[in-house]
């Protein structure tokens, strides 16, 4: 039995002078195993690569090396399950650019197990409000589209500099119910640019296991009042890398400002 599962890419900007470090991660499952791929596609080195493979909210060995450009870094993670249905690993990753940023981002890998089920359980993309100074409000709904009552729990997973209030809550739902999930989240870490966060709710229903999951960009910066969720591939800058832009835009300007003068004069 084999399932393709997800591809990730996840792209991280370093400042202008280091480089770019873009991380392609590929899974699939095959005989019990889950099998990962992750390889720098960028032309800057990720530094101190740690990777550790999360299932059903166990951590399990850390997997890690220097990635540099164009090197892969291949892993497998040999699973017990024992329904059919649905499942969903995360990858934490972490690493350091060749600037010395540390840099942290989540991964992840949906599957299926035997035969696959219709989802029963509906999360509804992610309403994400960017309050300032690092803070975000995060609200969104789940729903039963089953006929039976569904007993579950929602968890959220970030990346490890980003915090919240609450990571997860227990619920009952009853055929057709809706109930609505908020949480506070404050980032604390130095990278800007848009990071990926991750809502799932595994549940056990007629012998079956069942996940349903969505994926949302954390933006540490404001881009507009309400942000939904995506699929796009991040990308993070640091902070070095946006006065490096900035000031050479005003260099720029300045010089064409310059020469536009330097021309009106000699015409005189």
């Amino acid at each position: 039995m084999k399932n393709i599962a997800v591809l990730v890419l996840i792209s991280f900007l370093a400042f202008a002078t280091a480089g770019v470090v873009t991380l392609q991660t590929s899974c699939s499952f095959s005989n019990s195993t889950l099998f990962f791929t992750i390889k720098n596609i960028g032309n800057d080195t990720a530094y101190g690569l740690n990777v550790i493979p999360i299932f059903e909210g166990k951590e399990y060995p850390q997997q890690g090396k220097d990635l540099s450009p164009g090197e892969s870094l291949s892993f497998k993670l040999p699973l017990q399950i024992a329904e059919n249905g649905s499942y969903l690993s995360i990858l934490s990753i972490g690493y350091s650019d060749s600037s010395g940023v540390p840099v942290f981002t989540l991964a992840h890998c949906g599957f299926h197990y035997g035969l696959s089920s219709p989802p029963l359980l509906l999360i509804s993309e992610p309403n994400l409000n960017f309050l300032g100074s690092g803070k975000y409000k995060l609200e969104l709904n789940v729903t039963n589209l089953g006929r039976t009552p569904i007993n579950s729990t929602l968890f959220l997973y970030l990346p490890l500099s980003f915090f919240s209030n609450i990571s997860n809550f227990s619920f009952q739902l009853l055929p057709a119910e809706t109930k609505q999930f908020s949480a506070t989240i404050t980032y604390k870490g130095k990278v800007q640019g848009v990071f990926e966060g991750i809502v799932f709710a595994p549940f056990y229903l007629d012998n079956k296991h069942f996940t349903s999951f969505v994926t949302f960009p954390l933006p540490t910066y404001s881009t507009s009042s309400t942000l939904f969720t995506t699929s796009t591939p991040v990308s993070t800058t640091s902070q070095q890398g946006n006065d490096f832009f900035f000031m050479a835009i005003i260099a720029v300007v300045i010089v064409a400002l310059l020469l536009f003068i330097h021309f009106k004069r000699g015409k005189k």
